[in-house]
Formats: C-alpha cells, sequence, structure tokens
C-alpha cells in the first residue's frame, strides 16, 4: 500500500512539471486562447493538489493506524526429527505473561495439528515446556541453546523419578508479532485451564 502511496505522490510530481513546461509556451503559441489554457490548467492543477493533499493524508492515517495496532510477542520453536526433517511439532510462549518465572504457552502436535495448554519456564539456560495431564506435567520438552530438544514422557511417574529422554529434536526459533484477534483465539482455548492454576489471561494481556 506504502509503494502505492508513493507512485502516485511520482507520477502527480511528474505531471505538475510537464503542465509548467506547457504553462511557459502557450502565450506565444496560442496567444488568442491563452487566457482559457491557463485558467483550464490551473483548475487541473489545484485538482491534483487536492488530490495529492488527501493521499498524504490517506497515508498519515494508514501510518498511524499501523502504530496504534496491538501485538504481543510470541516465541516459538519449530521442532522435527533430528534425522530426516519429519515435522514434529511447534512450541512456543507468551514473554508477556511471566509470573514467578513461568509463562503460558502452546504446544501444537503436526501429526493432528491439534494444539495444548503448555507452561514455559528457564532452568539454567534452557527452555522447557510441559503440558498435558491434569498438572499439565506429563510430558516435557527441554530446549537447549543450541536449539536442540529433548523429549520427556514422564506418564505414571512418580514424584521425583527420573526419565531418560525418549526423542532428540531439532528446532529453529522465531519470533512473532500475534494481533489481538490471534491472541483471543488463545484466550478461547485455553482461559479455563490456566484459571485452575490461578492464571488470569485478559489481566497478563492487557496493554
Amino acid at each position: 500500500m506504502v509503494k502505492i502511496f508513493f507512485t502516485l505522490l511520482l507520477f502527480i510530481g511528474l505531471s505538475s512539471c510537464i503542465t509548467n513546461d506547457n504553462l511557459s509556451s502557450i502565450p506565444d503559441k496560442v496567444s488568442n486562447v491563452s487566457d482559457k489554457v491557463v485558467s483550464l490548467v490551473n483548475s487541473d492543477k489545484a485538482k491534483k493538489n487536492q488530490n495529492k493533499k488527501k493521499i498524504s493524508n490517506q497515508q498519515d492515517n494508514f501510518n498511524q493506524n499501523t502504530e496504534n495496532i496491538v501485538t504481543y510477542k510470541f516465541i516459538e520453536w519449530k521442532c522435527d526429527t533430528f534425522f530426516g526433517g519429519s515435522k514434529v511439532l511447534r512450541t512456543g510462549y507468551f514473554p508477556d505473561t511471566t509470573s514467578d518465572g513461568v509463562s503460558l504457552g502452546a504446544l501444537t502436535l503436526e501429526t493432528n495439528d491439534e494444539m495444548y495448554a503448555s507452561f514455559h519456564s528457564v532452568n539454567g539456560i534452557d527452555d522447557t515446556f510441559s503440558w498435558g495431564g491434569k498438572n499439565l506435567n506429563k510430558y516435557m520438552l527441554v530446549i537447549k541453546p543450541g536449539n536442540s530438544g529433548y523429549f520427556y514422557d514422564f506418564t505414571d511417574a512418580k514424584k521425583g523419578e527420573k526419565r531418560e529422554s525418549q526423542q532428540t529434536l531439532k528446532c529453529n526459533r522465531e519470533t512473532y508479532e500475534l494481533s489481538s484477534k490471534e491472541v483471543d483465539n488463545y484466550f478461547e482455548a485455553f482461559e479455563n485451564i490456566f484459571k485452575k492454576y490461578g492464571y488470569d489471561i485478559p489481566k497478563m494481556f492487557q496493554k
């Protein structure tokens, strides 16, 4: 859209230059109708100036609206099998929701494109996501600084029991700016789930 504005402005500017050149030659070549021609040209020039101002105002409004759009940062990793590159899952979190070291997140399995509520925390230098089960701690994904992910399954595990990682994944980190509408969808999906753990999603996302 911005490119279109600048193209129109350039076209109007060039047209104005041509009109000015024609004006300087009219009195000599067509003296009898010079007044009429000058009047018409000036009228056309005034109309173009009005259009130019209108376009400028539209561009200002566009820039102002763009600045007023509220977005929310979402940091996400896309994880594939370490060898072969088959897609496995996408997981991310909202850094603006961090409270006591825990952030609200979401995890999507590529196999069924189903999204799950998750918790994110930083343990040392590792990003850790947990999800599933009654307390959202049935599964865990630990992502190391080199973007290698390690999946753990704590199904039926006793408190304090250690488990070996079930799978190693290769992950790529990206940062997104989500619109209010996209975050609203997140609200609808997980508000009641996180409410059980004392997280007020609408309040945490207020800007």
